[in-house]
């Protein structure tokens, strides 16, 4: 009797694992509808609750709150719970205005106890060192803590200490340190998209278009040996399209950029959607008068469950 319970066990167990494996794999794709039903089906396992609690930020912060109050409590040791957890209480402090002290608190507690459970994952410093740049002082803010833990990115990973230290430098206003270091970072870093892409969204918000998609340019072409550059390497397709959507600018590389990252660029979490640059590719279109092949694009969308792009699909299709 005890065989067999145990093998009971046994397969249960691996039977949630698996649910589990199928979760993330749909959450990583975007398909958040699956993601959200097989992760509630196990919903008693401590990942399971850290992922409702990232799945509902984007529609409901208090439901996320409590998937992850839920996590933290089951488990305490769980750097990730922690690390998500301060994610959301930052966010929650953001939504409040009677309660945004207490949130930032515990925001601020929840990055420091990821940090202190995983002192070597450099995503987890990020965390915390962004909360010190952005957080008043009244709420914990603090820009002598912020570098410090720059530094201690920097002495773990020099590419991710890099980028520490560019957003230190925005924070501080110093703009001559900060164009310094992202000069230097390109040559530093030879074949990494990472900071030509950076260069680029600071041109696009500053509206000077060509010299943006001339950054994106750059980025596309770096040999990106690795999967983070290779990311970057998509990034840069969206966002040259999207320069050149908003700048009604080099039209044609535009589309070419889209039209790649269509047809290679993974469903990933880490990029932007497919919907949003067929949204995009269907905009050039349109700028290139070619209004029928831009209706198509946006009809193949208009159903997403992208709030935002479904009512700016809305919208387009109204003029067309």
């Amino acid at each position: 009797m005890k065989k067999i319970i145990a093998l009971a066990l046994l397969i249960s167990s691996a039977s949630v694992q698996a649910n589990l494996k199928q979760a993330v794999e749909a959450f990583e794709q975007g398909d958040d509808e699956r993601a959200q039903s097989l992760f509630e089906a196990s919903s008693e396992q401590v990942e399971a609750k850290i992922y409702l609690g990232r799945l509902w930020l984007a529609q409901d912060a208090d439901e996320a709150e409590q998937w992850i109050e839920q996590a933290v409590t089951q488990a305490p040791q769980n750097s990730e719970a922690h690390y998500t957890r301060g994610i959301i209480m930052g966010q929650q402090a953001g939504n409040s205005v009677f309660s945004a002290l207490s949130y930032a608190e515990k925001s601020l507690y929840s990055f420091n106890r990821a940090v202190e459970l995983a002192p070597d994952n450099t995503e987890y410093r990020q965390g915390l060192m962004n909360f010190y740049l952005q957080a008043p002082g009244i709420a914990g803010g603090d820009m002598d803590l912020a570098l410090a833990q720059v530094k201690e990115i920097e002495n773990l990973d020099q590419r991710a200490g890099m980028a520490a230290r560019l957003s230190y430098l925005n924070a501080e206003e110093d703009q001559q340190g900060y164009q310094q270091l992202l000069s230097s970072a390109k040559q530093a870093l030879p074949g990494i998209p990472d900071f030509y892409v950076q260069a680029g969204m600071d041109l696009v918000r500053e509206e000077k278009y060509p010299q943006a998609i001339a950054e994106f340019t750059l980025a596309i072409n770096q040999p990106a040996a690795d999967e983070e550059s290779l990311t970057g390497r998509y990034i840069a397709m969206y966002q040259l399209g999207r320069a050149s959507v908003m700048g009604k600018t080099q039209v044609e590389q535009g589309v070419a950029a889209l039209q790649t990252y269509l047809k290679q660029a993974p469903l990933t979490r880490k990029l932007p959607s497919h919907a949003w640059a067929s949204f995009r590719l269907a905009n050039l279109y349109e700028l290139q008068g070619n209004k029928a092949e831009a209706k198509q694009l946006y009809q193949s969308i208009q159903s997403s469950r992208d709030k935002k792009l479904a009512k700016d699909v809305k919208k387009k299709l109204k003029t067309l």
